[in-house]
């Protein structure tokens, strides 16, 4: 969740368990972006994966407010944790916008402290977190290729998530990774990423507040 406040905080926390690691990046260049304008950002994190090894070499400060425990009750029990735990920092953070990837703990939070929240979304499929979390946003951002027609609420844009950190004026390729895989930059090769379906609900991990410097 990202939250922003009169003088200028942001925070950004996921809440479909922030979407996945892959948020991190995405966190990182709101984190260096907002952070060079004068905004304040504060960012929370879940304890999933490797969401904190990521955080910790992109250097930027973090608050853990969940872990996924075992069990089915566990993900329900969670969420409620969460939430509570993020009303009061970004209470305390005086943040002004609530910034997340389709997290309902974000939105949420935002609400009860009555500020303004931002959603992320790039997949149709989450229906439940869908049904949860639009009712409590203000803003919901979807790339232009997103094929769900939302409402007043969305807000569409020609990109996708990725290029917040793989546009080439962010990201610069390192070609002596591919000599670990054995690897040449002539060589073509693909990346295969398996994962249960069976989690995709518990995929979201990291949240920001931001404090705007208006």
């Amino acid at each position: 969740m990202y939250e922003h406040n009169g003088s200028g905080r942001l925070r950004n926390e996921d809440s479909h368990r922030y979407g996945t690691p892959r948020s991190c990046p995405l966190v990182q260049e709101l984190y260096l972006g907002d952070g060079e304008r004068g905004h304040k950002i504060k960012v929370t994190a879940r304890d999933k994966d490797v969401t904190r090894q990521l955080l910790d070499a992109y250097h930027i400060p973090y608050e853990i407010v969940g872990k996924l425990l075992p069990g089915k009750i566990s993900l329900p029990l969670e969420w409620v944790d969460r939430t509570y735990k993020i009303t009061k920092i970004g209470k305390n953070f005086n943040a002004d916008i609530y910034i997340g990837v389709l997290n309902p703990a974000i939105t949420f939070s935002a609400w009860v402290n009555r500020k303004q929240s931002l959603t992320l979304n790039d997949t149709e499929h989450m229906k439940f977190a869908k049904k949860i979390t639009y009712p409590f946003t203000d803003y919901i951002l979807t790339p232009s290729s997103y094929g769900e027609n939302i409402g007043r609420q969305q807000i569409r844009y020609n990109g996708y998530h990725e290029l917040a950190y793989l546009h080439p004026n962010y990201f610069t390729p390192n070609p002596a990774v591919l000599e670990e895989l054995d690897l040449k930059v002539d060589n073509p090769f693909i990346i295969l990423r398996f994962v249960s379906w069976g989690r995709v609900m518990i995929s979201v991990n990291t949240a920001s507040v931001i404090r705007l410097n208006l």
